[in-house]
């Protein structure tokens, strides 16, 4: 829980931000590095490799102004968790836009969709 201000001159939905840059550009190094390790490469698709780890990443950030008075920290702390658990139940999921089409497992096996 952060402050909505903590003195750097950036809220915390700057900081939200700088953390899901900062995930995201670990999770490309990761990607990259386990890309290069690949043999045949002929045989993946990279290009939807690539577009499903863009995808993967998700960051939520709610604040509250934190109180002065003395035991207020634990009622802001639990109206920040109602704050995410309200806006994590509420999530839009969009289309995915780096699969081809939806199939199972069964409709493969029997070649019937």
């Amino acid at each position: 829980m952060l402050p909505q201000d903590s003195g750097s001159g950036h809220g915390s939905g700057d900081a939200a931000q700088r953390s899901r840059e900062a995930v995201c550009t670990r999770l490309r190094n990761i990607r990259d590095e386990a890309f290069r390790r690949i043999p045949r490469r002929d045989l993946v698709d990279l290009d939807r490799a690539v577009r499903q780890t863009d995808d993967l990443v998700e960051v939520y950030a709610v604040s509250v102004p934190l109180s002065e008075s003395e035991g207020q920290w634990k009622i802001d702390r639990d109206l920040v968790e109602r704050l995410m658990a309200a806006r994590k139940n509420t999530r839009n999921f969009g289309p995915v836009t780096w699969a081809q089409r939806w199939t199972s497992l069964l409709s493969t096996a029997n070649g019937s969709l």
